[in-house]
């Protein structure tokens, strides 16, 4: 993914805000047994029901950096004297001078959960 990169003097940033990337996964894995039984007057059915359910989250802030390039560096005639109207941000990052960003890996999500659910059933009297 290009990563976003921020320039200081009124110019658009390029690539993706926060969070762009978004990779949720939901499934459930169920596994079913069901019987039934006739002897005389009874019918007698049972089963069980048995289930995982999981859900699973990656949404990172910034999955291929950010890199801001501001005008400090190319503030003049003075690099060392601030001012407000000195600098541009475009030649910043043409000169490969960036002033701050972020790089990080998010942590992920992940839950679960375990359903069972048996039954018996007698319909004979």
């Amino acid at each position: 993914m290009f990563p976003r990169i921020d320039v200081g003097g009124g110019l658009d940033a390029l690539g993706m805000n926060r969070a762009g990337l978004i990779d949720d996964l939901e499934d459930t894995r169920e596994l079913q047994a069901h019987a039934t039984w006739v002897h005389a007057t009874h019918t007698i059915k049972g089963g069980a029901q048995l289930a995982r359910l999981g859900f699973d989250v990656f949404r990172p802030e910034y999955p291929s950096g950010q890199y801001v390039f501001g005008t400090g560096f190319t503030q003049g005639p003075n690099p060392a004297a601030a001012s407000t109207t000195a600098g541009f941000g475009f030649a910043t990052f043409l000169a490969g001078c960036a002033e701050g960003g972020q790089d990080h890996g998010d942590p992920t999500f992940h839950a679960s959960q375990t359903y069972f659910a048996p039954y018996v059933q007698d319909d004979g009297s």
